[in-house]
C-alpha cells in the first residue's frame, strides 16, 4: 500500500481532475491525501475543487496567513497575492500522522515548504509540482523565479 500526502495551497477544477485520475491509478490499496490551509481562499465552487473517490481525502489544516503588504510584490499576479500560508506545526503533525510513503508539493510556497522539509527529515521522496517552468518563467516576476530556483534543489 502506498500512502502519498500532497500538501497544496492551490484549489483548482483543473487540480481536481488531475488528483482524482492520480488516486485511481494508485488502485484501490494505496492512498492520496491532500494537506490544505483552513483559511485559504478560493475563487471556485468548492465542490469543484475538493477530489473525492475511494482512496483520495482531505484534511484542513490550521495556518497563519499573510494579507496586504506582505503580498504587494505579487499584487499584479491575482493567484499568487491571495494570501501567502506560512509553515505549519500542524501541518507537520498531520503529515506523521499519516506516515505517508512520499510528499507530493504543489507549488512552493512557505506553507508547502512544510512538506519538503518533512519529507527531506523522514528520508523520503519529495515531489514537486509548478505551474512555473522554463517554458513560461519569464512571464512570472523575479521573485517567484528566484523562490523557485532557492527550493527546487529540494525535490528528488
Amino acid at each position: 500500500m502506498t500512502r502519498i500526502a500532497l500538501v497544496t495551497r492551490a484549489r483548482a477544477p483543473y487540480h481536481k481532475a488531475l488528483q482524482e485520475a492520480f488516486a485511481q491509478s494508485l488502485g484501490p490499496e494505496s492512498s492520496v491525501r491532500l494537506f490544505y490551509p483552513k483559511n485559504s481562499f478560493c475563487p471556485f465552487d468548492e465542490g469543484k475543487t475538493i477530489p473525492a473517490g475511494a482512496n483520495i481525502s482531505t484534511e484542513w489544516i490550521d495556518s497563519i496567513k499573510l494579507d496586504g503588504r506582505a503580498t504587494v510584490m505579487l499584487a499584479r499576479y491575482q493567484s499568487e497575492a491571495i494570501g501567502t500560508q506560512l509553515p505549519s506545526r500542524a501541518l507537520w503533525n498531520a503529515l506523521a500522522a499519516y506516515n505517508p510513503d512520499s510528499v507530493w508539493v504543489h507549488e512552493f510556497s512557505p506553507y508547502t515548504l512544510t512538506g519538503i522539509l518533512f519529507a527531506k527529515n523522514r528520508r523520503i521522496p519529495a515531489i514537486v509540482s509548478s505551474d512555473v517552468g522554463r517554458s513560461n518563467a519569464n512571464t512570472f516576476p523575479w521573485i517567484v523565479r528566484l523562490w523557485h530556483r532557492l527550493w527546487g534543489h529540494l525535490a528528488d
